[in-house]
């Protein structure tokens, strides 16, 4: 099955911006929650009750659904700061929900509806099996959920992963200073080995339209306009490129300002919204004065390099995990302090706190603020 674009068809590129939306409601499929007790592949403590699946998180635990398809909506609530990040699981390949393509969302706090488009995902095909990995600590409460059932027509169903990936928006994450997700007018899947780039797609129109221009300019003129088609081109390069940008990396702007630095650093670490909230937590725990060590899992570089940054003008430092020495060094190795010189610490998803410290305030067991014992 051929699928370069005609000439007419890359001209429609604009066009897809529109129709390569989500999927409208009517074409979802409700799933009865109870089907899926005794089935669901996790370790998270869950119970299906009046107002639906409830799953306990406290940490970095998956769930495992049993069913296939290439959207999930799911009207869902969290009672603290959770990360959903959606992944596949694809017969035969290993899978790599926080590697790029990274897709995540921070659970709302208040009932809400939330898409999940598995086409999006690193590796998937119509027989993957959905993945949703929680990260945080609190209560989740999934109240309903449909899916968008696979397309039984290869042509549709390759034409609908296209438009999915062209407008998917880009996944931040710790990579993404280094690294954007190649953008694809048709991407290499399940049912098309080939591909074919964006990019490739925006020069060939570019190059209709300096064609066009120079055309226009000799039948009018009498000689090329050759000056003129290049800034046809340019400009029909350039602003296709942006339209295209722009639906990638709208979502991920926070356009309403936040001027209170609290609310800031509590609910904008889009992320790791539990760093976000341990860091407010402490910030409102710990003195100015007082001096902190921060902790986290073994080469757990952002977490404590996060939230050492957020508690200045504290005196920070992080607890390496097996340190060379008796003295720890903060961001950047700038600054030392001893553990016997700390007041308090912070531990987030580590093995354990140090033994002269005992929690006092936090949430759930991996995310915790300690204070020197008496």
């Amino acid at each position: 099955m051929s699928r370069a674009p005609s000439v007419l068809g890359v001209a429609l590129l604009a066009v897809a911006l529109v129709s390569g939306g989500p999927a409208r409601a009517a074409e979802l499929t409700p799933i009865s929650l109870e089907s899926l007790s005794g089935r669901l592949d996790t370790r998270v403590p869950h119970t299906l009750g009046p107002r639906g699946l409830e799953l306990v998180v406290d940490g970095n635990q998956a769930v495992f659904l049993p069913l296939q398809a290439q959207l999930l909506e799911l009207d869902v609530e969290a009672t603290g700061p959770i990360l959903l990040t959606w992944a596949s699981q694809t017969p035969g390949r290993q899978p790599r929900p926080f590697g790029p393509p990274w897709r995540h969302l921070t659970i709302p706090r208040s009932r809400s509806t939330v898409s999940l488009d598995q086409r999006i995902t690193d590796g998937w095909t119509p027989s993957a099996q959905p993945i949703l990995v929680l990260t945080g600590a609190g209560s989740v409460i999934v109240h309903g959920l449909r899916v968008l059932p696979l397309e039984r027509d290869p042509g549709a169903a390759a034409a609908a992963y296209d438009r999915a990936l062209l407008w998917a928006p880009e996944g931040l994450g710790h990579t993404t200073i280094n690294l954007l997700t190649p953008s694809y007018w048709s991407a290499p899947s399940y049912w098309n080995a080939s591909a074919l780039p964006l990019s490739d797609v925006v020069a060939g129109i570019a190059a209709v339209a300096f064609a066009a221009v120079v055309a226009i300019s000799w039948r009018r003129r009498g000689r090329p306009g050759v000056a003129r088609g290049l800034a046809a081109g340019a400009l029909v390069a350039a602003g296709l490129w942006n339209v295209h940008t722009l639906a990638r990396f709208l979502p991920a702007f926070h356009l309403r300002p936040t001027f209170d630095v609290e609310e800031r650093i509590r609910d904008h670490y889009d992320f790791a919204p539990d760093v976000g909230a341990l860091a407010a937590l402490a910030r409102a725990t710990i003195r100015p004065e007082e001096k902190v060590g921060a902790t986290s899992v073994p080469k757990g570089w952002f977490a404590p390099q996060t939230l050492c940054f957020n508690l200045f003008p504290r005196r920070c430092v992080i607890l390496s995990n097996g340190a060379a020495g008796p003295e720890h060094a903060g961001i950047m190795g700038v600054g030392t302090l001893r553990e016997s010189e700390l007041d308090a610490v912070i531990d987030y998803r580590a093995p354990a706190l140090p033994p002269a410290f005992a929690p006092v305030a936090g949430f759930g067991t991996t995310a915790v603020i300690a204070r020197r014992r008496p």
